[in-house]
């Protein structure tokens, strides 16, 4: 009869589900056992730390796993024991937090400095004054505020710069509002630093031009631009952001009747650097 009992509690041991044999340990003081999936009828109980075979599919809306117990099924609350089903949900589900709380695009908002460098040219048609400025550098000063959006899983950033800058001389004085989006790539990312390549191109929704005093005209323009940007994370959230690179911008005006010249469109070419630091929010 001995044998007997043996060979049918192994029988059941192999019949729980066969994706499923596990151990699990008993959690609570007093895990009862029950004798169907109602619950309400319990046989006994397993002591905490004990080890029970256990099968993976749930029951009971996922309340009970089946028991071998005296060579019978029975059922115990999965609240009870530490099975690797548990252990595998509770892995699966910290993935899954991990990932959705992996930070996939990241924000910035910089105060920048700016300053340019630039060479002018001017159609002697157009030059009222009969002069072309040929090989004369006009340095402009300014500063503005750059938004950056980053898709940290493909190392591209794209950012959106709205700078002012003037002229540092009286005479002959440009003033320039721009409004410039770029595309930019990482080439190296290392833990404190990023260098990235961009281009793009430039709106000048206002620009101002005065000559000697005698008139000032407003007028509007276009460009483009390309260059490198060195990213320095100095602390959680803040960014030293150091970029130079080359403009081109072509400015329209149109000149008051006094010149006998309806238009004036120069355009600067040069090299252009800013300066600044980025809040990530």
């Amino acid at each position: 009869m001995t044998n007997t009992k043996l060979i049918f509690y192994c029988i059941l041991l192999i019949c729980l589900p066969a994706n499923a044999a596990q151990w699990g340990t008993v959690l609570t003081d007093r895990a009862v056992i029950y004798a169907d999936q109602s619950m309400m009828a319990p046989i006994g109980y397993i002591k905490k730390g004990q080890k029970v075979r256990v099968g993976e599919i749930k029951r009971s809306y996922g309340k009970l796993l089946p028991v071998v117990v005296s060579g019978k099924i029975a059922y115990i609350q999965v609240k009870d024991i530490n099975s690797n089903t548990k252990l595998t949900q509770l892995q699966s589900a910290t993935e899954r937090k991990k990932a959705g709380d992996k930070k996939t695009v990241e924000k910035r908002v910089s105060v920048i400095y700016s300053g340019y460098a630039s060479f002018i040219n001017i159609d002697k048609d157009s030059s009222f004054s009969g002069e072309t400025n040929a090989g004369e550098i006009f340095y402009f000063n300014g500063g503005g505020l750059r938004g950056y959006t980053s898709d940290l899983s493909s190392n591209s950033t794209w950012r959106i710069t709205l700078d002012y800058g003037t002229t540092l001389v009286k005479d002959n004085k440009f003033t320039v509002l721009n409004l410039v989006g770029e595309y930019s790539y990482n080439i190296v990312q290392a833990n404190n630093y990023d260098l990235r390549l961009y281009g793009g191109g430039i709106v000048v929704p206002y620009t101002q031009y005065s000559y000697d005093n005698l008139f000032t005209v407003n007028g509007y323009g276009a460009g483009a631009s390309a260059g490198a940007e060195m990213v320095f994370k100095i602390l959680d959230g803040l960014g030293l952001h150091l970029d130079a690179g080359y403009s081109y911008t072509k400015l329209f005006f149109r000149l008051p009747s006094q010149t006998n010249i309806n238009k004036y469109e120069p355009s600067f070419h040069g090299v252009k650097f800013s300066a600044g630091l980025s809040f990530a929010y």
